[in-house]
Formats: structure tokens, C-alpha cells, sequence
């Protein structure tokens, strides 16, 4: 195992060279440089940033191609960002607001993450902004995580506090997922927030096809399907595993209908957690499940603003899927309410 140290912000190209040379070739040793070399490397490797060192990197050579094993640590001071010719709209720090910019604006981003071919990949203490797809496959905006169906190792990505905000997919009818998308592949969020992403079709946040996806801990929030056919404004799944836990996951919006969770096929898990206040132009504002002999379950205390008609359960526990709010919160914040997109634990709210 391998640690390469970033010590440039500028997005310089990767020249197939040794370690020296990518160095020593311009400002220093860029994330593209590094993500270069750890790919051909055959073991795991970390890439981490020199100390001092924070701000954004700004993709300018277009999206991050990862291919083998690594963690990526920014420790909480770097953001990137695929707005290449930085004319997004701000909301702070350098993250951008797609609601807000125009899409002639957009036009320039790039996808920030493309993980393919069995690599599985830690991505930590990352602001993860500016992301869209343009051209080609316009599916995942931020990132991008797909294997093909009888791979034996699939790719995977693991998202630890982090957050991804202010990524975006086209408007044309097919592109999902403007934070992840994710097919024949695992996904897993930690301790991260994902929110203010936009996708022109569904899966406003996440999008997931023959996948696994676990949310832990995490608020996924204020995202929005933006077409007129789009569904699940914060996760669109099909033939997916879904396993969320003591997460929030509200204020979310879809163009047609399921403004919370969709689910298609699969397996949906939710344990401890919110789902609440989403909303939907047609029907179903918090979630919906169809099943084919395939399940749904609720454990421990919940809330979801949803009742037995809109998921398919022979078993119905109001108290495990629509428990009181003092049951559920031990303790309270002053943050406006569960519609401020509040993290809920399994002690409550934090």
C-alpha cells in the first residue's frame, strides 16, 4: 500500500510517469496525478493532501476516472468541484447552486467521480460540489459508481463525512442520480450529508440499479426531480437492496410522484429514522415501495409520513413506522423542526 500526498490544487494531467515525474512535471503532485498512480497500482493505496494545504480543486480537465482500490481523505478542507470555468452560482464556500444557475452555466461542469471496474473506493472529509453530467452517460452527477452484471468483484464506493451538495444531471428524460448513481455496484453513506442536488429525471440525490445502498447516520435533503416524469426526489431505486438507518431524509421534491423514496423490487430497510416533509407534484410525497414477493420492513422507532397503503407489508406496526415524536426524540435542537433537515440518531436528533 501506497500513500500519495496532493500537494497542488491545480488539476494537472496525468502523464503515465513515476511518482518523481508526475511531481516534478508542473506545481506538484495534483489529485489527478495521484488518482493516476494509484490505478496502476495493484494494491490499495491512500491519497491524502499536504498539511496546510485546503481550498478547491476545480476539474478542468474533466471528470476523475478511478479503476483500482483507494481512500481519498481531505480532511474536511478540501472541496471539488466540476464547475471547470467557475461561473456557478455560489451558496458558500465555493459551493455551487444548481437551482440558482442557469444551465447554459452549467454547461461546462463535469462529472467529479467515475468509479469503475472493480475498484472500491473511500471517499472522506470530501465537499463534493459542481458535478454534472453532460454528455454520453448522463447518469450521476457527482459521482458515478458501475460494474458490469457478472463482474466478481464490484466497484463500490463508501462516503464518510462528507457532503455532497449542488451536483446536477441534464434535462433530457434518462439522466438520475445528481449525487450518486449506482448500477450492479455497493454504495454506502456515513456520517455525511447529502443535499441541494438536482436531477433532470429520477433520483433527485441517489439512484440505484441492481445495487446495494446503506445510509447511516446521514441527512439526505432539499434535492429535487426536477422532470416533469421524474420520481423518488431523494432516491430512486430499482432492484436495489436499501438499508437506511438513523438518517433524515426530507424537504426532498420529485416532478411527478414519490417525493421522498421510491423503490422498485428489492428490499427497503429503515430503522430509527425521518422520513418527512418531501413532496411530490402527483401522489406519494414520503415513499413508495413495489414489491414482487420482495420486502419492506421498519425497525425500532420511525417517522414516515406514509401509511400501509403505499408500500407493500403484511404486517403493519404503527409504532414502528409512524411512532410519536416524543417517542422518538429524546433529545430536541432548536433548528426549525424535522423540515430543517434535522440528523436523527438513535438517541434522537443531533
Amino acid at each position: 500500500m501506497a500513500t500519495f500526498t496532493v500537494t497542488t490544487l491545480e488539476d494537472e494531467e496525468f502523464g503515465g510517469g513515476s511518482l518523481s515525474d508526475e511531481t516534478s512535471d508542473g506545481a506538484g503532485l495534483s489529485l489527478r496525478e495521484a488518482i493516476g498512480l494509484a490505478n496502476i497500482d495493484v494494491f490499495p493505496d491512500a491519497i491524502v493532501f499536504a498539511e496546510g494545504l485546503e481550498g478547491s480543486v476545480r476539474l478542468t480537465n474533466g471528470e476523475l476516472a478511478i479503476t483500482s482500490d483507494m481512500t481519498i481523505n481531505g480532511g474536511q478542507v478540501i472541496t471539488i468541484t466540476g464547475d471547470a470555468e467557475d461561473d456557478d452560482e455560489l451558496l458558500f464556500g465555493g459551493v455551487s447552486d444548481v437551482f440558482a444557475t442557469a444551465d447554459e452555466d452549467l454547461a461546462d461542469n463535469t462529472r467529479v467521480f467515475n468509479i469503475s471496474s472493480g475498484g472500491d473506493v473511500v471517499l472522506d472529509g470530501l465537499m463534493i460540489t459542481g458535478g454534472r453530467a453532460n454528455g454520453g452517460v448522463n447518469s450521476g452527477g457527482a459521482i458515478r459508481v458501475s460494474d458490469s452484471s457478472d463482474a466478481a468483484d464490484k466497484a463500490s464506493v463508501t462516503i464518510l463525512n462528507s457532503a455532497i451538495v449542488g451536483n446536477s444531471t441534464v434535462d433530457d428524460g434518462v439522466a438520475r442520480g445528481a449525487a450518486v448513481y449506482g448500477i450492479n455496484a455497493d454504495i454506502t453513506i456515513f456520517e455525511s450529508y447529502v443535499g441541494g442536488n438536482r436531477a433532470g429525471d429520477s433520483g433527485g440525490a441517489l439512484s440505484s440499479f441492481y445495487a446495494n445502498l446503506t445510509i447511516t447516520n446521514s441527512t439526505i435533503a432539499n434535492n429535487e426531480a426536477s422532470g416533469g416524469g421524474s420520481d423518488g426526489g431523494a432516491i430512486y431505486a430499482y432492484n436495489s437492496d436499501i438499508t437506511i438507518a438513523s438518517s433524515t431524509i426530507t424537504g426532498n421534491s420529485a416532478g411527478r410522484d414519490k417525493g421522498g423514496i421510491e423503490a422498485i423490487y428489492g428490499s427497503v430497510s429503515i430503522g430509527n429514522s425521518i422520513v418527512l416533509g418531501n413532496m411530490a407534484a402527483g401522489s406519494y410525497n414520503e415513499i413508495y415501495f413495489q414489491g414482487d414477493g420482495d420486502t419492506i420492513a421498519f425497525s425500532g422507532l420511525n417517522i414516515v409520513g406514509a401509511s400501509q397503503s403505499d408500500f407493500d407489508v403484511t404486517t403493519y406496526n404503527p409504532n414502528a413506522i409512524n411512532a410519536a415524536a416524543e417517542d422518538v426524540f429524546i433529545r430536541t435542537v432548536d433548528n426549525g423542526g424535522v423540515d430543517a433537515g434535522a440528523v436523527s440518531t438513535s438517541a434522537g436528533i443531533v
